[in-house]
């Protein structure tokens, strides 16, 4: 089943490996050309339909809107390079809920995770997959609604790689914007951004804080994501309150315990 589900793939996209475990590495270059670039950001800011065929973002050819863009969002646009992406994908459902249906997408080269960019916008926080026992490091959060990817697998797979594709794009125009803002902007539709007490887990307290202000997380919103944390716990979950001992004792040994490097592991078998 999973290899005819990739032979199948591979007549739209660059499939360039497989793992036994049921992963494949697609290469995607989110870039439209550069004429129809703007066209295609305005249309995706203003939430109207975008065309994706195999890896390419097109233009709808029917479209019959006007192309305007915000002042910044104007400005990057020039400084956009063409960037080919290297994904693996895990094409069926896991043990995490709030997932669903929805395929794992990670990208391997270059790496976006929260070890890089701590105040990406849209990454799913790594999790274990008790389904299978392998750590997912932080993914594409790219739909907040997987029961529309499709009803069969391949249809939801298609569907997710597109979504992907708009999303890789999206994350480069959040690139060029943080260069010129703190956070940055995430052009079109936002689902909900996580919540300031789901950072202690996932940030390293020594790296970059998630406010793009660019200090030192341990220095700037660290203890205010923990209170927030800390009354949650004991609120809804007091028997996961010794977490908190171990965020506050060493938050760093946490981080790479927990998070760092569980995900690295992952990242360099995924990657060898």
């Amino acid at each position: 089943m999973f290899e005819s589900l990739v032979d199948k793939l591979a007549r739209e996209y660059d499939i360039i490996g497989t793992k036994q475990e049921g992963w494949f590495v697609v290469r995607i270059n989110p870039f439209p050309s550069p004429e129809e670039l703007p066209l295609v950001v305005s249309d995706i800011e203003h939430v109207r339909v975008v065309g994706v065929s195999g890896q390419e973002v097109l233009h709808w050819e029917h479209c019959q809107f006007e192309h305007d863009l915000p002042e910044l969002i104007a400005q990057v646009l020039p400084a956009l390079k063409s960037r080919t992406y290297t994904l693996a994908v895990y094409p069926y459902e896991t043990s995490e809920q709030f997932l669903r249906k929805q395929p794992v997408i990670i990208s391997l080269d270059p790496e976006i995770s929260y070890r890089k960019y701590p105040d990406h916008p849209h990454l799913n926080v790594p999790f274990t997959d008790t389904k299978t026992g392998f750590h997912m490091p932080a993914s594409f959060c790219y739909t907040d609604n997987p029961d529309l990817l499709g009803d069969d697998n391949y249809s939801r797979v298609k569907s997710s790689l597109q979504q992907a594709t708009l999303w890789l794009l999206r994350h480069e125009v959040w690139l060029e914007t943080r260069k010129r803002v703190a956070k940055g902007v995430w052009i079109g539709p936002n689902a909900e951004l996580l919540p300031s007490w789901a950072y202690p887990g996932i940030i390293d307290t020594e790296g970059k804080c998630h406010c793009g202000s660019g200090n030192l997380y341990k220095l700037c919103h660290y203890e205010r994501d923990l209170k927030e944390r800390e009354e949650l716990l004991f609120k809804d979950s007091p028997e996961q309150m010794h977490s908190i001992k171990y965020l506050k004792d060493d938050p760093h040994l946490f981080w790479c315990k927990v998070t760092n490097i569980p995900s690295r592991k992952s990242l360099d078998w995924l990657r060898s």
